[in-house]
């Protein structure tokens, strides 16, 4: 498996790869953080994200990331889990 293999390629990817494999909790505060972070062209985590990923890798998780974020419900710091 080359590195291209582990990037997800789709928001079900993607959540499956942070909450499986990193064991990272979506909650409300974590997501509107890194998603802020993210928004910011000018913060050093997200530039190097860019050089590594490409931006169009950045901006899948820029979605990914508001995605989850309108998956929690109203009041919630946890996402539904159906």
């Amino acid at each position: 498996m080359n590195q291209d293999d582990s990037i997800p390629r789709s928001y079900a990817e993607w959540r499956q790869f942070i909450e499986a494999n990193c064991g990272i909790r979506l909650t409300r505060d974590f997501l509107a953080s890194r998603l802020a972070e993210l928004q910011n062209k000018k913060n050093s985590r997200t530039k190097e994200f860019a050089k590594i990923y490409g931006p169009a890798q950045l901006e899948n998780t820029i979605a990914w990331f508001g995605q989850a974020l309108k998956d929690l419900p109203s009041g919630s710091g946890e996402r539904h889990r159906a």
